[in-house]
């Protein structure tokens, strides 16, 4: 959730600022046209790409020791990704960039929570669902 949370306050903050037309734009081409902050063109960078790499760099990340782990979360944010370009919502350069943030955004997170002395614990049973924090005390 935090990793969500980063990447699409990081993602929606330069959408507004670049203004670049998206690839569906009625009569664009051109995907060097950037037309300024809030104008309410919103195709630099992909969202759905950056959080899906940002989840899937998470789960690659503490996963990392059972093999197939990195390659299945990678490879499923990169169809994401490249439904994105195929589907016309976004240049290749958008999707391509919010791989990359995504990316270094999950991993940037884990090696913080490695480094942090308080964890949390998500738990789920058939009845209940709770988030245990543990909180070490030092004398």
């Amino acid at each position: 959730a935090e990793s969500i949370f980063l990447s699409t306050c990081m993602v929606q903050s330069v959408k507004y600022l670049a203004g670049r037309v998206r690839p569906n734009d009625f009569g664009t081409s051109n995907p060097h046209q950037w037309n300024g902050p809030f104008t309410g063109d919103y195709s630099f960078y992909s969202g759905h790409t950056t959080a899906a790499f940002s989840v899937a760099s998470v789960f690659a990340y503490r996963y990392r020791d059972v093999s197939w782990v990195p390659v299945l979360c990678y490879g499923l944010a990169t169809l994401g990704g490249l439904e994105r370009i195929f589907d016309i919502r976004h240049w290749a350069s958008d999707v391509l960039l919010g791989a990359a943030i995504g990316t270094a955004n999950g991993i940037f997170l884990c090696k913080c929570w490695e480094k942090s002395p308080i964890k949390f614990f998500p738990v789920v049973s058939t009845d209940h669902a709770q988030l245990s924090v543990i909180i070490p005390i030092n004398k």
